[in-house]
């Protein structure tokens, strides 16, 4: 994401250069417009003392002629700037950062300053600011190793957004709901010492963490899933059935609707499919194996409630107290 956004703002940043290159290149031209159209008004002045000449009346309407040639090329090269300037103006709020006049100068020392950027924070931005730039661009949203948030910077949070629930699986979510095992027809193998089985599932419950994504248990691991999904908690629907209660393992008995404000995190080259699968759902790409510990992040850039689940609870469990 971070290198998405320096790409467009490099752009944009490299379109005014050119355009006040071509504005100072019309710039010059009518100057010499200029110094030309004086050179004639004396040359014109000093004929007009010999009117009574046809020949010097003849070469005073040339001269005229010309006059009005050069008066209809500046009218020419003012509409061109004109045009560069409204070019330039609409770049300019383009940019993450409008505090400057735009000159050659301080183009250039933006565009130091964007290239040396490190985190969005750098930028002078937010997380929700970025995918604002990226979908005014037409751009997917892609995290990759330069959006990751350092393990010492991912502090619990109370987010301004309030709570959302996680669910980590590696099937995508098709017209805004969550698969069940009993909907993906998948096979569960069943090993023993007598060989292997493979069991049909048969489980109609989706099962959600709070606030963070949902731990390792003694017998299960979601450190593989490539899919993570984010409902916040203000978009369930009224009569959704919670058949059990849990901040690490939320119970739900039916589909589970994704809230038109969640998140879909697959890989990138998932991402066109999980957008015809859930067009009304906000699509987030990645670049990496896995969707582990990129939930989690994505809680604490979208501004929702973060506090990491053990086992059976939160780590902390006074934090229970805000569910």
């Amino acid at each position: 994401m971070l290198k998405d956004i320096k790409d467009i703002q490099i752009s944009i940043l490299n379109k005014m250069l050119l355009l006040i290159d071509e504005k100072n290149q019309y710039e010059t031209e009518e100057d010499a417009i200029c110094i030309q159209i004086e050179v004639l008004k004396k040359v014109i002045k000093n004929k007009s003392l010999f009117l009574g000449s046809i020949i010097h009346k003849k070469s005073i309407d040339e001269l005229n002629d010309k006059m009005q040639f050069l008066y209809d090329k500046l009218k020419e090269l003012d509409l061109k700037i004109e045009d560069i300037e409204t070019k330039l103006n609409s770049n300019h709020e383009q940019l993450i950062d409008k505090n400057y006049i735009y000159t050659k100068d301080t183009i250039e020392e933006n565009k130091t300053k964007v290239v040396q950027a490190k985190t969005l924070n750098d930028l002078g931005i937010d997380f929700q600011e970025a995918i604002r730039i990226l979908k005014t661009s037409n751009r997917d949203i892609v995290l990759d190793e330069e959006d990751k948030i350092p393990n010492d910077k991912m502090k619990d949070t109370s987010g301004i957004n309030g709570i959302a629930f996680t669910h980590l699986t590696d099937y995508l979510p098709e017209n805004g709901e969550i698969l069940r095992m009993i909907d993906k027809s998948a096979k569960h193998i069943e090993s023993k010492e007598w060989g292997e089985i493979s069991v049909s599932p048969a489980r109609e419950t989706i099962h959600l963490a709070a606030c963070s994504e949902v731990a390792n248990v003694d017998f299960s691991s979601w450190d593989d899933r490539r899919i993570g999904i984010i409902l916040p908690l203000k978009g369930f629907s009224k009569d959704i059935n919670i058949t059990s209660f849990n901040p690490a393992d939320t119970q739900i008995k039916g589909s589970v609707k994704i809230p038109d404000s969640g998140y879909i995190i697959c890989p990138k080259d998932m991402m066109e499919e999980a957008k015809q699968k859930n067009p009304n759902i906000n699509v987030i790409g990645y670049e990496g194996e896995n969707v582990r510990g990129l939930v989690n992040q994505m809680l604490v850039n979208l501004g929702y409630d973060f506090y990491k689940v053990g086992t059976y609870d939160f780590l902390d469990t006074d934090h229970k107290k805000r569910i």
